[in-house]
């Protein structure tokens, strides 16, 4: 019998080999998902290394945001780049490291801005330095504007005529009355109470952590020797160091004067000329004036640096282009004054801030009736003993009368009673001269209201004379003699002496005269013709009244001072904040 043969089946070795294949497949699987788990960690480790050296890049260039802030805020003490010889500030430095030692270097570039010199543009790169090349650049840009800073600082209330300009931050310690546009008063104010607008917010005065800025007549800086001076100051001032140019007493500065360094005035200042300019040396105060700034002929006048007035500013009221770039520090009043065109001097203050106006073809005063007016001080020339003549262009609204029995024209009068001028509640006119009791006179004809009219009166041979638009209107006696200069009192503008007596109006050409005109001499006036003998005072009451910019710049504003050998910084910045921060 054969033996059989047994043989493998082909399908069971198939099975075997898939099998094989199978594991090997699997461990090839496994093989590759464990190597892609390696690749991916090694990924994921170096992308939160990236992470990692991105975020501390981040907060290196925040850091040196924050760099550019102290310095800023502070400019007395580091080293600065002169541009144009007037600015200095902080621009910024290259590979610069918190630490030393560390690789983690920023470079810092500073811009101020062109128009307002409160902001300034900050970029900050920060990076890691490896063999030369830069890892993980971070790039932030920002505006840092500094805030509060102060433009005007004043201690009693203080009005902001219409021409006015204010950029920067104002505190009083008063109120604050703006009659220019909101737009004139642009940043916060910190007073006891604002009448007006402004651009920003209104906080309580009490709300900016600023201390008054420490110059005072004792002022002084090693760095600055002093040097004397008096009188009428004219041409230009100017030294290597920068001096502190002191005066005792009162000075005035003529025409076209310039001062590179700092003017120290324990008196009065007055300035008599146009084009003067006072620029502050690095960290000195460009003005201190113990008693008043008298700003009588101050057209395209420039102060650049902190000025400290510890008295009144006065101020012409034609002034035009009047800058103070840097800060305004002032102890006492803000008025305007209005010319006397006799020319002896006897110049108006405005009162309570009446209102210059334009009506047609005139450039005039507006008085509200209530308390404004325009005060002359006392001058002999303006006193008159025998005969004078008062006389104005006036427009009273048709609302005037009724709530005014008599409406004060023009007054020079104290208990002697020199002279008096009004319009009374029927519409005529009323002149007194002398003291209580005195015969009473009021013209025959009387004024038309809402509309023009020229009036006057006169002592003239014993008697008051009356003129409405150039013709006589009327007469009555007169039984007094006039005291002369035993009258002390200023003339006063819109108002009698006595109270409730304002004028409700328009106002323009007053004039006095220390004689009776003759009655063609009256005609001509009114028709516009000019008689200057005897005038001792004429006030045209033009306006437009003064132009002044006031601009916060803490750069210029910052100051050092030694008070008994301390060391004092002191700038008009009391705070700053970043915006719009961006990454490039």
């Amino acid at each position: 019998m054969d033996r059989a043969i047994y043989r493998r089946s082909s399908c069971t070795d198939r099975s075997r080999g898939v099998a094989l294949l199978m594991v090997l497949l699997i461990v090839l699987a496994v093989t590759i998902v464990s190597a892609g788990f390696i690749a991916r960690a090694d990924v994921e480790l170096a992308c939160g290394g990236n992470m990692l050296l991105h975020a501390q890049m981040d907060q290196l260039a925040h850091s040196g945001l924050e760099h550019a802030k102290g310095l800023l805020l502070r400019p007395q003490g580091v080293s600065a780049l002169q541009i144009n010889g007037t600015d200095w500030y902080w621009v910024g430095a290259q590979r610069m490291p918190l630490i030393s030692t560390s690789d983690d270097l920023y470079d810092v570039s500073v811009a101020r801005d062109a128009t307002d010199y409160c902001t300034y543009h900050v970029a900050c790169e920060a990076y890691r330095e490896v063999n030369g090349k830069r890892l993980g650049q971070t790039r932030l840009t920002a505006d840092l504007r500094l805030d509060p800073c102060i433009a005007l600082w004043t201690k009693v209330d203080t009005t902001l005529r219409q021409n006015w300009i204010v950029q920067g931050d104002v505190r009083t310690d008063g109120t604050l009355t703006s009659q220019a546009p909101t737009a004139s008063l642009d940043g916060d104010v910190f007073a006891t109470q604002l009448i007006g607008t402004s651009v920003g917010q209104t906080y309580a005065a009490g709300d900016l952590s600023l201390t008054w800025p420490p110059v005072t007549s004792t002022y002084s800086s090693p760095l600055n020797p002093f040097s004397t001076v008096t009188g009428t100051l004219s041409g230009t001032y100017s030294s290597n160091p920068k001096r502190i140019y002191k005066c005792s007493g009162d000075l005035s500065l003529a025409a076209g004067t310039t001062i590179q360094g700092m003017l120290l005035v324990t008196g009065n200042l007055t300035v008599t000329g146009s084009g003067c300019s006072i620029i502050a040396a690095r960290n000195l105060p460009a003005l201190y004036v113990g008693g008043n700034l008298l700003l009588d002929n101050a057209s395209d006048l420039s102060i650049t640096g902190l000025a400290v007035v510890d008295g009144n500013l006065r101020i012409h009221s034609d002034a035009s282009n009047v800058r103070f770039v840097g800060g305004l520090c002032l102890g006492g009043a803000i008025t305007e004054t209005t010319p006397d065109a006799s020319g002896n001097g006897n110049r108006g203050t405005l009162m309570n801030d009446p209102q210059w106006a334009t009506d047609g073809s005139r450039d005039v005063i507006e008085f509200d009736g209530v308390n404004d007016y325009v005060e002359v001080p006392h001058h002999p020339s303006l006193c008159v003993t025998t005969e004078a003549t008062v006389m104005a262009w006036i427009k009273t609204p048709r609302y005037a009368y009724p709530g005014h029995n008599y409406q004060g024209i023009l007054a020079k009068s104290n208990d002697s009673r020199s002279y008096s001028f009004y319009t009374m509640s029927g519409g005529n006119l009323h002149f007194s001269t002398g003291p209580y009791p005195h015969t009473p006179s009021i013209s025959s004809g009387s004024i038309p209201l809402d509309e023009w009219v020229h009036v006057c009166a006169m002592v003239r041979g014993g008697a008051h004379v009356y003129f409405i638009d150039g013709a006589p209107a009327g007469s009555g006696a007169s039984d007094v003699t006039l005291p002369g200069e035993s009258d002390t009192a200023p003339v006063v503008i819109g108002k009698a002496s006595e109270d409730n007596r304002q004028f409700a109006g328009l106002v323009d050409d007053v004039r006095i005269y220390n004689r009776a005109l003759g009655d063609e001499e009256v005609a001509a006036i009114a028709s516009g013709g000019h008689v200057s003998t005897g005038l001792v005072g004429h006030w045209t009451l033009d306006g437009p009244g003064s132009q002044v910019t006031i601009l916060a710049d803490p750069v210029k504003a910052s100051v050092v001072a030694y008070e008994s050998g301390v060391l004092k910084y002191w700038s008009p910045a009391a705070g700053a904040f970043f915006r719009g921060i961006q990454r490039q």
